[in-house]
């Protein structure tokens, strides 16, 4: 059992994007902010009868390049979207759990 979500931020250059998504100094963005409420909510609830496991991947798609943000030096034509019976996921990206 389990939640997959996706954050998508689109727009023209200099519209904030980057800053709704990681903010600047003490204005945090929507990623910071959820990640101190997730990691707050599982020490609150876990216990010997639940497990936990968050896995991370960050992607940008820049004039039709993906560009993998966890791992930089991965060429882009190494990165395919693919589809399968679980759904969409992207072929070499890096997964930081």
């Amino acid at each position: 059992n389990g939640f997959h979500s996706c954050v998508f931020a689109y727009g023209q250059t200099g519209s904030g994007k980057s800053y709704s998504i990681v903010g600047y100094g003490e204005n945090k963005g929507i990623i910071p902010l959820t990640c101190a409420d997730l990691f707050r909510r599982v020490a609150e609830t876990q216990n010997e009868t639940t497990a936990y496991q968050v896995q991370v991947t960050m992607l940008e798609i820049y004039n039709e390049k993906l560009r993998d943000l966890l791992n930089p030096k991965t060429a882009a034509d190494q990165l395919k979207i693919r589809n399968n019976a679980s759904g969409m996921y992207v072929e070499n990206i890096r997964e930081v759990a």
